[in-house]
Parts: structure tokens; C-alpha cells; sequence
């Protein structure tokens, strides 16, 4: 199964200039497997979203779809054929 995931454009660099991956993953994916695709295949990308414990980083948001996913354990989100995975980086300033 494909999952789409949608890379705003601060983040595109690590992407290889793309605005939406298309990860393959199996049927039964959850988004821990999505994201370990995504560490094998843009791991610039993965560390930008991820720390060095495997947590999302404090101002990165991932969504799977409308569902923030900030508390979840992403091994426990299941992944439904055709989803789209949303990473939405924080943008502070003065």
C-alpha cells in the first residue's frame, strides 16, 4: 500500500525537493513503519522530524489527516489505504 506524505516547503530540501513522498508500505502499516520508510530513504528528512530518541520533535506537528498526532504512539496508529501523513514544523520569530 502507498501513504502520502505532504512536505511543506521549509522541509523540501531533505526531500529531494519534494512536496509529497509516497511511501510504500504493507496493508497493516501503522505509522511507526511510515516513518522508519522515511528514515531508509530521506534520513536528513527523518532527523529533522524526529530526535535521537525517536519522539517527535517538540515543534514539529504530524498529522494523519485531521488527527494530530502529537500523543499517540505511532506504533498503535494504524495507517488506512490512501491516508496522508501532514509533518507541519513550527515557524516562530519576533
Amino acid at each position: 500500500m502507498t501513504v502520502q506524505m505532504l512536505i511543506p516547503g521549509v522541509l523540501r530540501d531533505l526531500a529531494g525537493g519534494r512536496g509529497t513522498l509516497s511511501i510504500d508500505v504493507p496493508a497493516d502499516a501503522n505509522v511507526e513503519q511510515v516513518f522508519a520508510r522515511v528514515l531508509a530513504d530521506y534520513p536528513a528528512l527523518h532527523r529533522r522530524i524526529r530526535d535521537e530518541q525517536g519522539r517527535i520533535r517538540r515543534h514539529v506537528n504530524v498529522f494523519l489527516e485531521e488527527e494530530n498526532l502529537r500523543r499517540s504512539r505511532l506504533e498503535q496508529v494504524p495507517v488506512p489505504p490512501g491516508s496522508r501523513i501532514h509533518v507541519l514544523p513550527c515557524i516562530s520569530g519576533g
